[in-house]
């Protein structure tokens, strides 16, 4: 028996949509549309600039450096907040081309994997190295 935490214990129950939205933000951000790669970035900064008496001028630099356009459907993206926005984003991406996604999955349970690049499952334990 393994001593490592099982991955309902590490991640909570494996969720294929969940996974899916994981793997999209955090692999394939190539499949974002400029509108949601632009709010994608924006919402990053104003997380991280929440607490900052500046974040207003941070924005405003933000926008210039990275070229993000006054455009209201960025704002509009997260308006519903970012689970949300990560959520509609992913719904498109699965609609429009879910052939583009490149999911790696185990070859024994065929769940999704943490990582494009992983040859374990964090879910069943399997190591196909």
């Amino acid at each position: 028996m393994s001593d490592l935490p099982s991955a309902a214990e590490r991640f909570g129950p494996y969720d294929e949509r969940d996974m899916i939205r994981y793997t999209i933000f955090k692999y394939q951000s190539d499949l974002l549309t400029n509108i949601e790669s632009h709010a994608q970035g924006l919402y990053m900064l104003r997380f991280k600039a929440q607490n900052s008496p500046f974040a207003e001028l941070r924005e405003k630099r933000f926008r210039e450096v990275r070229g993000v356009p006054d455009d209201p459907r960025i704002d509009e993206a997260l308006a519903l907040g970012w689970e949300e926005f990560q959520k509609r984003v992913t719904h498109r991406i699965l609609a429009e081309c879910p052939e583009k996604l490149d999911l790696n999955r185990c070859p024994v349970c065929r769940k999704i994997v943490l990582t494009p690049q992983a040859r374990w499952c964090m879910w069943c334990h399997h190591d196909w190295h």
